[in-house]
């Protein structure tokens, strides 16, 4: 995989993450949910999205 490809997914999980952490924050006023809900989405973001590009490059 090209560094490039590995900076792009990086980039798309950190924004999805900041977008929940936000939202998260707008909606309850919590700090710790906010920072919670950002770590899970970015987990989850990073996970699915190498999924994804494995499984391209496979193919």
């Amino acid at each position: 995989m090209s560094l490039m490809v590995v900076a792009l997914v990086f980039a798309i999980a950190v924004i999805c993450a900041l977008v929940a952490g936000i939202w998260r924050k707008a909606a309850s006023g919590s700090v710790n949910q906010a920072v919670g809900t950002g770590g899970c989405v970015f987990l989850a973001a990073i996970t699915v999205e190498f999924l994804i590009v494995n499984y391209l490059q496979s193919r």
